[in-house]
């Protein structure tokens, strides 16, 4: 589901890259659990091992689900060992569904091997000495100072590059109505629906038996309150308890009545036509669900946009007439126009922790092959400036935070 590469340095743990389109920031709420846990498996890792699996049943029920918050069920660490200590000079944090199978395990210790070596090699290469100019230029000084002068000064223009998913303008959520288990899914990822088709079904044994108990009891209040009434005419005194009696059904009334609704809604019927959007049907079934958890959601095809999520540091100052271009991942050789329709003013939590403000688009014509669920990255332009400010911007914005001016 995903891999984080990740080095050993100085200053602790610093991570570095992370697989598809997510972007991980090392000081969000999800990189300092990540960083804290495998700092932990550092501190008492047994010498010369590389491939290192978790184990959540040892975990509390608290700690299972902040690990279930930030990571796939199960999840290994890999690492890279050098030199005659083995010191770890880095790693691989790999998630998935499922667990590693032996055969897997001795692949990825020799992928190890490897990735320690070019991972050293990388370093030794990065440390050559800078060429001084020879002799021959020297003539020319001045005018290469010229040259790289009016290429500083060079027109250009400011862009972002940022994560991007293909997502429905208008679509409505398919929830649980009750707490019990999911026991079945009609449809799959991607199939065309109408209204009213019966998309999925809840687990009803439990909520029968609660209605056939109601009923009979109701039943049992009805025939005690017809020999009541009999007796009233022999005893007026039992007046009393003719009164309570008739209150206690009307409750049992409503208990029957709600237990009769539930079960109606055990069946989830689709609230419009469209199409069903949903990750796998395996995840959902014969699983225990809560009300008003999401299940699906149904949108028209037809009616795209895209999601743009530009993290913080990142965001330029645009608006709504900036240039956007989608490059997604399922077509490499495509390209699509957008036109900005809303900016976020406020940035927000993503699924991984990351704050990012959230930007949408309209894709323009000629974007009817793009499906809802793409991703890849889009570019969108700002205003003009010179080359050496767009060069220079990130490091005056770091040089501000550090020291404050």
């Amino acid at each position: 589901r995903r891999a984080i590469f990740w080095r050993r340095n100085s200053g602790g743990l610093s991570l570095c890259n992370v697989s598809g389109n997510s972007t991980l920031d090392g000081n969000s709420p999800h990189g300092e659990w990540l960083k804290k846990n495998i700092k932990s498996v550092l501190k008492n890792i047994e010498s010369q091992k590389t491939y290192i699996p978790f184990n959540t049943s040892a975990l509390s029920t608290a700690e299972v689900k902040v690990w279930l918050g930030y990571a796939s069920p199960y999840a290994s660490l890999l690492l890279f060992r050098y030199g005659e200590e083995q010191k770890v000079i880095g790693g691989v944090w790999l998630e998935r569904e499922t667990g590693f199978k032996d055969g897997e395990i001795q692949i990825l210790e020799e992928l190890a091997f490897y990735y320690t070596r070019s991972l050293v090699m990388l370093k030794l290469h990065g440390k050559r000495d800078f060429l001084p100019l020879s002799d021959r230029t020297r003539p020319y000084r001045r005018y290469i100072w010229i040259v790289l002068f009016l290429l500083a000064l060079f027109p250009v223009r400011l862009s972002i590059s940022a994560p991007t998913e293909v997502i429905a303008t208008s679509s409505q959520t398919l929830s649980v109505p009750f707490d019990g288990i999911l026991s079945k899914i009609n449809v799959d990822p991607g199939d065309e629906i109408n209204e009213n088709d019966a998309l999925a079904s809840m687990d009803i044994e439990t909520l029968s038996l609660e209605a056939n108990t109601a009923r009979e009891a109701l039943r049992a209040a009805e025939d005690k309150l017809s020999r009541l009434r009999r007796e009233v005419l022999s005893n007026p005194e039992k007046k009393v308890e003719l009164s309570r009696l008739r209150s206690e059904i009307k409750t049992k009334q409503i208990e029957a009545d709600y237990t009769d609704a539930q079960l109606n809604k055990a069946v989830l019927r689709a609230p419009r036509s469209g199409v069903a959007i949903f990750s796998d049907k395996n995840d959902l079934e014969n699983k225990p669900v809560k009300t008003g958890q999401a299940i699906m959601q149904i949108a028209d095809p037809k009616q795209i946009e895209l999601l743009i999520r530009v993290p913080i540091k990142n965001m330029l100052p645009i608006d709504n007439s900036a240039s956007v271009v989608f490059y997604p991942n399922a077509t490499p050789l495509k390209n699509y126009n957008a036109e900005i329709q809303t900016i976020g003013y406020q940035a927000s939590d993503d699924s991984d922790g990351l704050l990012t403000y959230k930007i949408r688009a309209d894709l323009e014509s000629g974007a009817d092959d793009i499906r809802i669920g793409w991703k890849g990255m889009s570019k969108i332009q700002g205003d003009r400036t010179i080359l050496i400010y767009k060069i220079l911007r990130r490091p005056i914005i770091t040089l501000r935070s550090v020291l404050g001016i």
